[in-house]
């Protein structure tokens, strides 16, 4: 039917058996690999893929202790030989082989259990410390030191730190998250060890605080105190006026004139210092001054102080046509260097040399001094670039 659905061509009983049958061998062979398991009595090893049993027979670790079981196997011998001569050798049934080998595979799996409740113990076993730094093993002397450190060779910036009510808290919370969660700090992504998540975050420069968006700013919100922003404060009651209060202090809704114009007084007695405020090109800042933006430094660049009025360039112009000032003649520099004569343009060095030979010498130290040039550029770039060299920066201002 389902060929004929398909447009296909019929097949014969034959093929299709066949076909069945091809594909039962497959499952078979899949199903006989899954439920391979083979142990190694010399090493007691299980193992559960053939490719990887032959490997490890192979391998010569597995014919070192093979040879040397043999080796002890005889000595045991000869000493058991010479103490029990006459003794009947007795062969072992196939019930006590069947017995040691299901003896190794649980001894085996247990010792692999061990293994692992070993490494989860181990990994859940470090305890927190404020002054041990969350990306390194460094273990600074108190918890400011390790604030100090993660910020200098980590750039970890702890956001909004002039309202930070709770430093210990919040190292303690990204701690957790960081050992208990296996998440990144910035983009959260997840990892299946604290070590994974510390090499993560510091290969991908991700060791700072997620503090962009709502959400992240409530997450870590429980460790600040904001309360000093807050312009009005609540509790607060009139000391004077006709308006009934009730026991807790609130009126009634009513407004009375005396109340009005005590919000006046209020109003008019705070006197707090005006806001910042910007412009397409400008930002005025409360002290009065006003800085301008970089598009406009070459015009901010410019010394205007001492340019002269129209009026008195008019008047310097009539005086120079009349003969009363001379005209300033431009300064035309030939060299772009500090020597006033080199050796080659005219100095004692190349008296009795010919033109061509000043031409020559002119031109290397020309070449010289476009090298040295380069050198030092490359040299203040270098300095420059080392200083510069910050992971991730936030101005507190500009939040």
């Amino acid at each position: 039917m389902k060929r004929r659905m398909a447009s296909l061509p019929p097949v014969t009983l034959e093929t299709f058996n066949e076909k069945v049958l091809a594909a039962k061998a497959v499952t078979n062979e899949a199903a006989a690999k899954a439920s391979y398991e083979k142990t190694c009595h010399t090493c007691n090893k299980a193992f559960y893929s053939e490719n990887s049993y032959k490997n490890h027979i192979n391998s010569s670790k597995h014919k070192q202790r093979e040879a040397h079981l043999r080796k002890d196997g005889d000595n045991a011998s000869v000493q058991s030989s010479a103490f029990s001569l006459g003794e009947p050798v007795t062969k072992p049934n196939d019930n006590d082989v069947s017995k040691v080998t299901e003896n190794l595979k649980s001894a085996t799996i247990e010792e692999k259990d061990e293994d692992v409740d070993v490494d989860a113990d181990e990994e859940h076993k470090s305890e927190f410390s404020p002054s041990h730094c969350l990306f390194c093993k460094i273990d600074s002397t108190d918890i400011h030191s390790n604030v100090d450190h993660m910020r200098k060779d980590h750039g970890m910036f702890i956001p909004e730190q002039t309202y930070l009510a709770d430093i210990d808290g919040l190292i303690h919370y990204l701690w957790r998250k960081i050992t208990e969660n296996f998440e990144c700090l910035f983009c959260h992504t997840m990892r299946n060890t604290a070590q994974a998540i510390q090499t993560h975050m510091r290969d991908k420069s991700h060791c700072r605080i997620a503090f962009e968006t709502e959400d992240e700013q409530v997450e870590i919100g429980q460790y600040y105190d904001f309360r000093s922003t807050y312009d009005d404060e609540d509790g607060s009651s009139p000391e004077s006026g006709g308006v009934k209060v009730n026991g807790n202090g609130e009126d009634q809704g009513w407004e009375t004139e005396s109340s009005a114009d005590s919000d006046e007084e209020d109003l008019e007695n705070y006197r707090g210092p005006s806001g910042a405020y910007e412009d397409d090109f400008e930002l005025h800042l409360p002290s009065g001054k006003s800085v301008g933006h970089r598009s406009l430094a070459k015009y901010y660049r410019q010394n205007m102080h001492n340019y002269m009025t129209p009026s008195e360039r008019a008047a310097r112009q009539l005086a120079i046509e009349n003969g009363e000032i001379e005209e300033d003649k431009a300064r035309v520099r030939n060299n772009h260097h500090r020597a006033i004569t080199t050796r080659a343009n005219g100095g004692l060095g190349m008296i009795k040399a010919t033109e061509e030979q000043k031409e020559t010498a002119l031109t290397a130290e020309r070449r010289e001094r476009t090298r040295a040039q380069r050198q030092e550029n490359r040299y203040i770039a270098r300095v420059q670039k080392a200083n510069n060299h910050q992971k991730h920066y936030r101005d507190p201002l500009l939040q």
